[in-house]
């Protein structure tokens, strides 16, 4: 299930970016891309998205 994700400003986008490869490298169930033609970060993962203030927390520990 795809899920757009964006960073607070656009100077954390690379720092997203990097911190959700990091999590996504050590599960198998997520990928990281970035769309081209929207320019959006999308996140694939398998069943429901997990809730927002999980992944404040995964990518402050990233």
């Amino acid at each position: 299930m795809p899920v757009a994700v964006e960073a607070d400003s656009r100077s954390d986008e690379d720092a997203l970016a990097r911190s959700l490869a990091k999590v996504a490298a050590g599960d198998p169930t997520l990928r990281v891309e970035r769309n081209a033609e929207t320019h959006q970060l999308i996140l694939w993962c398998m069943g429901r998205p997990m809730p927002r203030w999980c992944w404040t927390g995964c990518a402050t520990r990233a």
